[in-house]
């Protein structure tokens, strides 16, 4: 017996060595991220990523989309796929990156924008420290770098300054109480401590500390590659994409500027591929919009003054603020108020309306309209909806429809609180 148990000691030994290894988050780390795939169909499946080292898109229509699901392995072309999202972070593995405050953000010039723990430019090119691994950017793609926070009216100056193009070369930001102050000159090499900016013949040397940011002129006209996706990660950071590859546990990148990124999966929050795909209707103009008052007085001042007040709204409520249905908040839909009738050309071919129909709660308890979405004489929707009611799903099939009507009409309780809010309402190729 105790020759037995001596014999165990090295198989305990050994165990004990290759347990750490055989358990650590990085082997176990992709195995624990799941993914769902929202399809143009409407249908969502949620699994494992599969990884796939054909670039995409390579020829968009065949290239695949992989993930395995309880039924086994299940794929769906590009061209088929809404969005990926990830549904759960690596408990075990590397925590997901998040937003910090004391982060420095790079906006390249295809719409990218990285949060980045440091940087560094040369005349050579930019270093991006990040975790996993630093990126290497040329200067020509850059097009904006924040150093410092911002928000309320300071963003909003930034975000002008950003948008504007310079005609007097490259631009260094400082904040100046509550207002940012611009500085022209051609910036040069960038360290940990300085920031040199030549203004002319003489060449300055700022503390960085005292500098809010830098924006690059660059040329008009330079030609940059289709944007196919957009990927945002878990710390906010949103990266134009051109094509992709999906490989194990990580995806490359590369950028329509032509510079290439690699990320682990866990960092992905979503990866959107509705461009050319889905129209939201408040990016439409309507063919003709019509509001009737209740009560009305055709010559009245008063209506004249309501008709503006409670035109339908894109993008954000009658009410002000964005469009919500319950305790969910969407960046794009319509708000309206009974009674309008909306009419709409439909150009393109589209094979779906989808969207969330619900009163807006905070106009009042007593709002009640009935919506009619119809295609001249037929009818694609009718329903009655009523304050804090179930918000009611929109998945109407537009085969063969070239005109849509949406109708919001009075319902049981004259047009009291009748504010419906039509969340994410799109059309779907």
């Amino acid at each position: 017996m105790p020759l037995k148990r001596l014999s165990l000691i090295p198989i305990l030994f050994l165990i004990a060595i290759l347990s750490p290894a055989i358990m650590s988050p990085r082997s176990l780390c992709a195995e624990t991220i799941r993914f769902q795939v929202d399809l143009l169909d409407g249908r969502n499946v949620v699994g494992e990523l599969i990884a796939s080292e054909q670039p995409v898109p390579n020829e968009e229509k065949t290239a695949l989309l992989k993930l395995k699901t309880p039924k086994g392995t299940e794929s769906w072309p590009i061209d088929q796929v809404l969005r990926l999202t990830q549904t759960e972070s690596a408990s075990i593995g590397s925590p997901p990156t998040k937003k910090s405050s004391k982060a420095v953000w790079v906006e390249l010039v295809d719409g990218s924008r990285i949060q980045v723990d440091d940087l560094s430019i040369t005349e050579t090119g930019a270093r991006l420290d990040r975790r996993p691994a630093p990126l290497e950017i040329p200067i020509r793609d850059l097009h904006a770098v924040r150093f410092r926070e911002a928000s309320g009216s300071i963003f909003n100056q930034w975000r002008g300054l950003t948008t504007k193009p310079s005609d007097n070369g490259d631009r260094l930001v400082v904040l100046k109480s509550d207002a940012l102050s611009v500085h022209h000159g051609s910036l040069g090499p960038i360290d940990a401590a300085r920031v040199e900016l030549t203004v002319g013949e003489r060449t300055l040397r700022v503390r960085r500390e005292k500098v809010f940011g830098l924006i690059y002129a660059h040329p008009a006209g330079r030609p940059l590659a289709e944007t196919v996706c957009r990927l945002t990660e878990t710390n906010g950071s949103t990266w134009s994409v051109a094509s992709w590859t999906i490989g194990k546990g990580k995806i490359k990148l590369t950028l329509p500027c032509e510079a290439t990124a690699t990320l682990p999966w866990e960092s992905i929050q979503t990866i959107d591929f509705s461009r050319g795909k889905i129209v939201y209707l408040s990016d439409l103009e309507p063919t003709s919009v019509r509001w009737k008052p209740y009560f009305s007085n055709a010559n009245s001042e008063t209506d004249k003054s309501a008709a503006a007040w409670f035109a339908p709204k894109r993008d954000r409520t009658i009410l002000g603020g964005p469009i919500r249905v319950g305790d969910k908040t969407f960046d794009k839909g319509l708000s309206v108020h009974s009674r309008t009738e909306l009419s709409y050309n439909l150009t393109d071919r589209f094979r779906r309306l989808k969207g969330t129909a619900a009163l807006d709660n905070r106009a009042g308890p007593g709002g009640h309209v009935r919506l009619v979405l119809r295609s001249g004489d037929r009818v694609l929707l009718d329903r009655p909806i009523a304050a804090g009611a179930a918000p009611v799903p929109i998945n109407v099939d537009l085969t063969g429809v070239t005109e849509l009507t949406i109708l919001v009409d009075y319902g049981e309780n004259l047009d009291i609180s009748d504010h419906l809010n039509l969340a994410e309402i799109r059309l779907i190729k």
